[in-house]
């Protein structure tokens, strides 16, 4: 048994498992700031979760489905989503500095002052995605869909690799 807090110590919920492996969450759960940095969640059902602020860092969430989850400010850097269902998700000033987003679905999210220098977002889906004053200095973009995706002068897509 596991309990999930946040950041100053107030207990948000329990798991059973040791392994949030799988984790289905009922729709707007409530893990504002919660502490998951290097938690195995991969395939979890998280999608419409309140994660504003939370410390996901180095977790792994592959194949994890967080469709319309609002993860403002949340941190994400080193995090791997491969094959994450993050469509419109609220990852404004999110921290994904050296995430693995490859093969990730960011369709219509919202990744308005996002960081995601070093970012793999390979094969990634970012159609129609918000990324304005977004910094992606040295991602990689390879086999990225960048139709319709919403861009500013602010947006740093310096130094990023396409090829």
């Amino acid at each position: 048994m596991i309990e999930i807090k946040n950041k100053s110590g107030k207990v948000l919920m329990t798991v059973d498992d040791d392994n949030l492996k799988n984790l289905e969450l009922d729709n707007n759960e409530n893990l504002k700031c919660a502490r998951l940095a290097y938690a195995n969640m991969e395939g979890a059902r998280l999608d419409h979760a309140n994660m504003e602020g939370a410390d996901l860092s180095y977790a792994y969430l592959g194949a994890a489905d967080l469709e319309c989850a609002y993860l403002s400010g949340a941190d994400l850097s080193g995090a791997d989503l491969t094959g994450a269902n993050l469509a419109g998700a609220d990852l404004t000033g999110a921290d994904l500095t050296g995430a693995n987003l490859e093969n990730a679905d960011l369709g219509d999210a919202n990744l308005l002052n996002a960081k995601l220098l070093g970012a793999n977002l390979r094969d990634a889906n970012l159609y129609g995605a918000d990324l304005s004053g977004a910094n992606f200095h040295g991602a990689n973009f390879l086999g990225t869909n960048l139709d319709y995706a919403k861009v500013n002068k602010k947006t740093n897509l310096s130094q990023r690799r396409l090829k």
